[in-house]
């Protein structure tokens, strides 16, 4: 039986850490008062590893294998971080790809090796003296598609796999600083730096033909890490926005493949976010922020904008990357929360990420919604739990749970269900920059009743 249940979500809506904090303990005892256990259980893995200082994490295709970085050598180890092999030694860092679930190609900047996870075979594809690799992007029909240093210049270049073959694909593009394929395999994307403080997107087919600008003259608001997000036609930046009187920062924008037309599709005044990366299914995107700590979090939102997932706590040491697994249900990136560690290499398992998109605006109404797995009979809501005074920027008043319209237990059943409810911002321009909090009570059915919590998702307004 698959069924949905309708309503109007409860939120609360805070101006700092501290109100989410009380929020939440309200709920807690409202939790206690329903006889369910709070906790949420981890989704969040810390490998089991030696302390070493990891980067440049990635999942084999299929998806049962972790690769980084650290201490001059490329590593693999099982999903769950056991049976780690050196899978290539080369002293210092190398840019790397997964070729099959067993293999995977490296460069060192003069050189391609094709090697086993387990590192018993290395071969040497191609022989590149001088030729100054910089980074792999992608294979596609027997070649491995990267950029080069030539001078004071980086071309898009292409090695055969097959004859070691070296093939500059663009070279009037002299500040691309990274490219990407869409899925279908057939058109490239070109992030360039033109000159300081000027920066300018790209479009091409995938053997160098059909080079078009995307952005018709040069950006002078810092914008780079572009990244495909539906086939070719629309893509995700990073970029410093021009919304000053709103506190605008660094954020993740959408552009338009062909005409440029870009609008931000996240909010976070007092963060800065890294590049972003597409989950395979194009439904999620995945990023950094920086705290006002100086510490980084990861984080996930949908695609069209909207509510963001944090994944985990502040973290030391990562390197602001982040790469999803083939069935967009996992990711993984590095970083410690122990500053007397050198760095972890974490796994966080998205069981039902909480969904709210496209993203917020002032007077607009959106979908909030998440899945019920096997054995979750409903979603308890909570949100302000009674008439509260609230005074945050732009807003004073008040916001009461209505328990009439939308009693605080929704029931579902079936695997696979999907719980739904309006999301109403108040039409109040002021709003601008407010973030908000939502969090879910998860009710179980087994031996008696039990809950869980949701991590809670942050919400800001957009302009």
């Amino acid at each position: 039986m698959r069924s949905k249940v309708y309503g109007s979500v409860a939120c609360s809506i805070h101006a700092h850490q501290s109100g989410i904090r009380r929020a939440f303990g309200r709920m807690g005892l409202f939790a206690a008062a329903l006889g369910c256990v709070a906790p949420l259980a981890a989704q969040e893995r810390v490998l089991p590893l030696a302390d070493r200082g990891y980067f440049d994490a990635k999942i084999s295709p299929d998806g049962n294998f972790v690769s980084y970085q650290g201490s001059g050598s490329l590593r693999v180890a099982s999903i769950t971080g056991s049976n780690e092999t050196v899978a290539y030694t080369a002293g210092a860092g190398v840019s790397y790809l997964w070729e099959g679930s067993g293999t995977l190609l490296v460069t060192t900047g003069d050189k391609l090796m094709r090697v086993t996870r387990d590192g018993a075979t290395q071969r040497q594809l191609a022989n590149l003296p001088g030729q100054s690799i910089q980074e792999l992007f992608g294979v596609v029909a027997s070649k491995v598609y990267c950029t080069r240093r030539s001078g004071t210049s980086t071309y898009v270049s292409t090695i055969n796999l097959l004859d070691g073959k070296l093939q500059d694909i663009i070279t009037s593009v002299p500040g691309v600083t990274s490219i990407d394929i869409d899925a279908s395999g057939k058109t490239l994307l070109l992030s360039e730096t033109v000159f300081l403080f000027q920066y300018s997107f790209w479009r091409a087919n995938l053997d160098g033909s059909g080079l078009t600008t995307i952005t018709s003259s040069p950006l002078t608001a810092l914008a780079r890490n572009a990244r495909w997000l539906d086939g070719d036609k629309t893509l995700v930046l990073e970029n410093v926005g021009p919304y000053s009187t709103y506190g605008g920062g660094w954020q993740i924008w959408r552009m338009d493949g062909f005409n440029g037309n870009a609008a931000p599709i996240t909010w976070q005044p007092r963060f800065r976010r890294g590049a972003p990366a597409v989950s395979p299914d194009g439904r999620w995107i995945a990023t950094y922020e920086l705290l006002t700590t100086g510490d980084v979090r990861a984080v996930v939102f949908p695609a069209g904008g909207g509510g963001e997932y944090v994944l985990g706590p502040g973290l030391l040491a990562s390197d602001n990357k982040i790469t999803w697994a083939p069935d967009s249900k996992s990711v993984v990136y590095t970083g410690t929360t122990d500053p007397k560690r050198k760095g972890d290499v974490r796994i966080y398992d998205f069981d039902r990420p909480l969904y709210l998109s496209p993203a917020v605006q002032p007077g607009t109404t959106r979908l909030y919604s998440f899945d019920l797995a096997n054995g979750e009979v409903g979603v308890v809501f909570l949100g302000i739990l009674a008439a509260q005074p609230i005074t945050i920027p732009g807003l004073t008043g008040e916001l009461a749970l209505d328990l009439v319209a939308f009693p605080p237990l929704a029931l579902a059943s079936g695997v696979n269900t999907k719980v739904i409810s309006n999301f109403v911002t108040p039409n109040t321009p002021s709003l601008i920059g407010v973030e908000l909090a939502l969090q879910g009570l998860r009710l179980i059915l087994g031996q008696g009743l039990k809950g869980a919590w949701d991590p809670p998702t942050y919400v800001t307004i957009l302009p």
